[in-house]
């Protein structure tokens, strides 16, 4: 079952009423300007039915909320109970959550039917169910008794003997037992997982519970959770209790949580569930080869090639010596 939302009363509830018909109208649009292109339209269309003792001549409401690539389409009905409503024109391929309005003072003790997050591939009829409690047939109270009181009589004798009247025995008022006050619970479930768990499943679980005036079993309740995720399963008369089974585990190897022996329910509470897979494998990638190059041997160093050794020096060339200048001739 989903979270209730109670609606806003009086002139808030009309302006919500306005919007959604605000919406609509640009989703007609948008499907007009998408000509050929736009997406198939499907129904999906609500059938109400009630059990134990419900509310004579109740109107139901309902909100159908979708969303597709960037469109958003948000539709509202009412049924009675017995009848089917519809919404059409809803984009095929959209992911559509469906819940009921609050009913307030009228709440049942649980509904099924509602879904969250459902993509929507092909027209359906949905089936919402209410369960109300069964009025306890009244029992009839012990007729008291009357016991007659004997009548004393006198013997008459040579000396008079009075007989002494019996005292009458005041006979017992019947017990009655008093009962605890009924008050609302509601009992939710709270999903983990870990290891290797799949993804984007919802887990299914079977929620039974007895109101503490009754014997009598209520039928399982089917409640879907997603992984992390926490739903109102069942608001029911408390005290009460209540079992809780998984029937769809999604291949599990170990589940903590889930109990088969009844529990006391004495107000709001929450369960949690969780269901232990396989731990994650790391993947190995395999390391190729070394391959071992050859190193080339060292080139050898050519040796040193020899200085030449310096050539001697050739010896100065002897410089001629000075003529002699002549004499003076005599005159």
């Amino acid at each position: 079952m989903l979270n209730r939302i109670p609606w806003p009363r009086g002139s808030a509830r009309t302006i919500v009423t306005l919007t959604a018909l605000a919406l609509a109208a640009l989703w007609g649009v948008a499907l007009l300007a998408g000509g050929a292109a736009q997406t198939a339209n499907v129904t999906i269309s609500v059938t109400k039915q009630v059990t134990g003792d419900a509310p004579a001549d109740k109107n139901y409401g309902f909100t159908l909320q979708c969303t597709e690539s960037d469109q958003a389409f948000l539709g509202q009905r009412s049924v009675k109970a017995g009848a089917t409503a519809s919404f059409s024109a809803v984009p095929s391929g959209a992911v559509c959550s469906l819940s009921e309005d609050d009913l307030g003072d009228d709440a049942p003790l649980s509904t099924t039917g509602e879904f969250n997050n459902r993509t929507i591939t092909a027209s359906e009829t949905v089936t919402v169910t209410n369960n109300y409690p069964t009025a306890a047939t009244p029992t009839a109270a012990p007729t008291a008794t009357a016991t007659a009181t004997p009548t004393a009589t006198a013997t008459v004798a040579p000396t008079a003997t009075a007989t002494p009247t019996p005292t009458a025995t005041a006979s017992p008022s019947p017990t009655v037992t008093s009962r605890p006050p009924q008050v609302q619970a509601a009992v939710s479930i709270r999903k983990l997982t870990t290891g290797a768990a799949p993804g984007d499943v919802e887990y299914v679980f079977a929620l039974a519970c007895t109101e503490g005036h009754t014997d009598t079993p209520e039928v399982p309740v089917t409640v879907r959770v997603g992984a992390g995720q926490t739903v109102v399963g069942a608001r029911i008369g408390a005290p009460a209790r209540c079992t809780l089974a998984e029937t769809n585990s999604h291949g599990a190897t170990s589940t903590d949580g889930l109990f088969s022996s009844p529990r006391a329910i004495t107000g709001d509470v929450t369960f949690t569930v969780t269901n232990h897979f396989a731990p994650v494998t790391p993947s190995t990638t395999a390391t190729p080869p070394v391959t071992a190059t050859a190193t080339p041997s060292a080139t050898a160093t050519p040796s040193a090639t020899a200085t030449p050794s310096a050539s001697a020096t050739p010896s100065a060339t002897a410089t001629p010596s000075a003529t002699a200048t002549p004499s003076a001739t005599a005159t």
